[in-house]
């Protein structure tokens, strides 16, 4: 690992030296445990030999792209807010399913990024009233 994300990694999923190895969860932010459904998805695609991977100078492409725009730290590994573009991206390397026995992977839907910043902001605001709570119990009474 290096400036807290792993080098060589084709759409955070693929190591480009050995496309056997394979990562499920190097993202951050946000509708994570949807990115982590669809990332094994993909990896038990390619696993199967149900998907393939474009040409390796594409992978090198893209994390040199990727590295360019968001820097070679965590922000490389930040999905938000491109859900689109990240959960298509990862819906066509997979493919469709063969033989009715995969799960299918529908297209993005924006929806799950509102219930994601609704949910947030649920979590958010309950921080503030127990702060505000705890500091209102301990401030010494006058």
């Amino acid at each position: 690992m290096r400036n807290n994300r792993v080098p060589g990694l084709y759409q955070h999923v693929v190591w480009q030296k050995d496309p056997t190895l394979l990562f499920v969860s190097a993202v951050a932010a946000g509708l994570t445990f949807k990115i982590f459904e669809w990332q094994a998805v993909l990896v038990a695609r390619l696993l199967a030999g149900r998907a393939t991977l474009p040409p390796a100078e594409e992978m090198a492409r893209w994390e040199s792209e990727r590295v360019g725009q968001r820097g070679d730290g965590v922000r490389f590994t930040l999905v938000f807010p491109d859900f689109e573009e990240y959960f298509e991206a990862v819906r066509r390397l997979a493919g469709d399913p063969t033989g009715g026995v995969e799960r299918a992977l529908p297209p993005f839907n924006p929806e799950w990024v509102k219930a994601f910043l609704d949910g947030h902001q649920l979590k958010k605001n309950m921080w503030k009233r127990l702060n505000a709570q705890a500091r209102d119990e301990v401030r010494p009474k006058l």
